[in-house]
């Protein structure tokens, strides 16, 4: 492109040449902030409070166009992101940030912790609440807090004195549990007050209580979701039990979708458009509730993160 000349009081400054001006400024624009001016261009997504692992899965997804480049701890030294040993590292920093618009293509630059969200805990856990109120043995209970540990396996959680099973799809801010069988004084009737308690690296416990319920046949449960970061347009197996033909899954604000492939113990399902909080490019929720109806029944929820590409 040819230079630009100077002008003269009095010349005229045509359209075209105000234009060529425009689209320099804006490809000048475009070169200092490593920003795509045109329809190509591609968010960066949110990463803070991720694991490394969950943040290079996003980062490599090919709906997110993106690379990552390097990843530093917070001294500043070159990790490896494959190694398994950094998996679990907080990231705490990202270049580009979250929300800017990038060429596809571009690179993505993380900071993480100094050891991996498995470590040492500094905050004990707090609870704030619990959904429902009133659960059945084998249903999901959601408990909603702080400081939960990243890595759901880290989280000690008891139903009374009966050990409860954490589902993968669980963190920092909720833990998905299992109720499991044997709690004491639960049957014929419901339980009122039972206590649960989360422990996380030997910390104080968090303690709130919950009504307890027996089982009900024929309730669809949810066991697990996987992938545990699923995309808008993508598939998702759920496991659980008392799944049947004609079985429909809701996904917030969005009900009745109906799976591709159903058994008494699986079903697959496309995640729909329309879902609160996801309409953005690149936009993220980090608790989706997730329901299972069979014959007018619902399941108690259990929670998926879900992005939008």
């Amino acid at each position: 492109m040819a230079a630009l000349t100077t002008v003269q009081a009095g010349d005229l400054i045509t359209a075209d040449r105000f234009n060529e001006v425009i689209t320099r400024v804006n490809d000048l624009e475009a070169a200092l902030a490593g920003l795509s001016v045109g329809s190509g261009s591609v968010t960066v997504p949110s990463l803070f409070g991720r694991t490394l692992a969950e943040a290079r899965t996003i980062i490599m997804a090919p709906s997110a166009q993106l690379l990552l480049n390097a990843v530093l701890d917070a001294g500043g030294a070159l990790l490896d992101p494959n190694l398994a040993a950094n998996a679990s590292r907080l990231v705490i920093a990202q270049t580009p940030g979250a929300g800017v618009r990038v060429s596809p293509g571009s690179s993505v630059n993380l900071t993480v912790s100094g050891t991996g969200g498995g470590g040492p805990v500094t905050l004990p856990p707090t609870i704030s609440s619990t959904n429902p109120t009133t659960v059945n043995i084998g249903a999901v209970l959601q408990i909603f807090g702080n400081n939960f540990a990243p890595v759901f396996s880290n989280n000690v959680v008891r139903i009374d004195t009966v050990l409860a099973t954490v589902q993968s799809n669980s963190n920092v801010g909720v833990l998905n549990v299992i109720v499991p069988p044997g709690i004491p004084g639960v049957g014929p009737g419901t339980r009122l007050g039972v206590p649960v308690t989360v422990t996380v690296a030997g910390l104080t416990p968090a303690t709130t209580t919950v009504n307890v319920a027996p089982a009900i046949a024929g309730v669809p449960t949810i066991g697990n979701i996987t992938p545990t970061i699923a995309s808008v347009g993508n598939s998702i197996t759920i496991t659980g039990t008392n799944f049947a033909a004609g079985a429909t899954v809701a996904f917030d604000n969005v009900g009745a979708v109906v799976p591709s492939n159903i058994t008494s113990t699986t079903i697959t399902v496309t995640v729909p458009t329309g879902i609160t909080g996801l309409s953005a490019s690149g936009s993220q929720r980090n608790n989706v509730p997730v329901t299972v109806t069979v014959g007018g029944v619902t399941s108690a929820p259990a929670t998926q993160i879900v992005r939008q590409p």
